[in-house]
């Protein structure tokens, strides 16, 4: 195998740095947080310059369940519920800058509106059914059981996932693999049961507005890690993530037909990250017949790189999982048969 030198260029966050760089390759991925400080000006040079760009905003695990309705159940896609079904992991220090970055930054009000869940989206809904709507249990106490999921807890991810999976409904709402009028997604956390939701729930309630306070703000990094610091290679080497899905199939009949997903990464989720920003970039530069090269350009998402991107995080060991749901797993995980 040739030995192939890798030139690393060392460039300062300017406009005139920038620029350069985006001109010297085809694409550019951008991992230092927080992306409002470090990743704004490198997403503008590489626009400027007609440069791919990719980030961290990843969503892998949201596709295949409405891809398996369209094809299996010949039906549009209805509700989505994607929980983390368990995680071994820990925050970096580039992480909870970019939280905290987002407080300093912007008001309540501009956040509250940039996590709308259609905020991200070129378009808005028209359902034709009403949307479920939440439960008083839900609001007043966090308690939500899901078939096949289990007792559900607010994700703090839950409403930057659900605005960017709208954007890709958004997206392809008019091409082949439409999601369909009455698609609705919502992300959770997987606890252990109803009190434990209670107590996550009041606990989030409290300890929320803590953040709120710019000498808290200043003290969580200190307490954990600074940006650019994190976790050491040890203390990676047994971390792993799994994601849940059940994805509902848009028909009058019932009971509706359902779509279960599993997705489950044996190594840290940055590692992930890394693998997943990787065969994206690969799909981009040599992929032709994707939705992201039909539309030409723009503010895309992971999603319009279909089939290929979900065989090439395959082939990198991710398991992805997908199959209908069956009365005979009552009582049962549908994947473990346990």
């Amino acid at each position: 195998m040739a030995n192939h030198q890798v030139d690393i260029l060392v460039v300062n966050l300017n406009e005139k740095e920038l620029n350069g760089l985006a001109k010297r390759t085809r694409l550019v991925i951008s991992t230092v947080g927080p992306f409002l400080l470090y990743g704004s000006e490198t997403f503008a040079a590489c626009a400027r310059n007609g440069t791919h760009y990719l980030d961290c905003t990843i969503e892998p695990q949201k596709k295949p369940g409405a891809f398996y309705i369209r094809r299996h159940f010949n039906a549009q896609t209805g509700r989505v519920d994607v929980c983390i079904h368990g995680v071994q992991s820990g925050v970096s220090g580039g992480t909870l800058a970019s939280v905290l970055q987002a407080f300093e930054l912007h008001s309540l009000r501009h956040l509250y509106k940039a996590h709308a869940p259609y905020s991200l989206s070129p378009r808005q809904p028209s359902p034709t059914v009403p949307t479920k709507p939440t439960s008083i249990w839900t609001k007043l106490f966090g308690l939500l059981w899901i078939k096949r999921l289990g007792w559900m807890a607010y994700q703090p991810q839950g409403p930057v996932d659900r605005a960017i999976v709208h954007r890709s409904w958004g997206l392809l709402e008019s091409t082949t693999v439409s999601y369909g009028q009455n698609f609705d997604f919502h992300a959770w956390f997987k606890i252990w049961g109803p009190v434990a939701a209670i107590l996550w729930h009041f606990g989030g309630l409290m300890l929320a507005p803590l953040i709120l306070l710019r000498p808290i703000r200043k003290l969580l990094p200190k307490l954990w890690y600074e940006p650019g610091g994190g976790a050491g290679q040890s203390d990676i080497e047994n971390n792993w993530f799994e994601y849940r899905c059940v994805a509902e199939a848009d028909t009058p009949t019932k009971p509706k037909q359902k779509a279960l997903v599993r997705m489950r990464y044996e190594s840290d989720p940055y590692i992930f990250t890394a693998v997943a920003l990787g065969e994206a970039a690969r799909i981009l530069l040599w992929q032709k017949d994707t939705w992201a090269h039909k539309f030409g350009g723009g503010v895309l998402t992971s999603a319009t790189l279909g089939d290929h991107y979900v065989s090439r995080l395959r082939a990198a060991g991710v398991t992805m999982e997908v199959q209908a749901d069956d009365p005979v797993y009552k009582g049962k995980d549908p994947f473990t048969k346990v």
